[in-house]
């Protein structure tokens, strides 16, 4: 029988847990690189095109889209839930 001390014990889950945090940075580092130099300035302008064109540059516009989009997304949630409910 093998017996494992705290000291190796504490020295795997160090290990794991700094390999997960290394995992972590290289992801991030990756999106980083992707949203400002291939993503960002094409979806930014994209995005200022669509906002003109729809005319939600105004506060207000803006405002009751977000409110629309809310409300929606509140129904059909409540749509999944009581379809769960009643198929279950």
């Amino acid at each position: 029988v093998v017996v494992f001390d705290r000291d190796v014990v504490q020295a795997a889950g160090r290990a794991a847990g700094d390999l997960v945090l290394a995992l972590a940075r290289g992801v991030a580092r990756v999106d980083r690189v992707l949203e400002d130099r291939l993503v960002g300035p094409p979806a930014s302008r994209v995005a200022d095109a669509l906002v003109l064109r729809l005319g939600l540059d105004h506060p207000r516009a803006a405002s009751r889209l977000a409110t629309v989009a809310l409300v929606a997304m509140v129904a059909l949630l409540g749509f999944v839930v009581l379809s769960s409910m009643l198929f279950a």
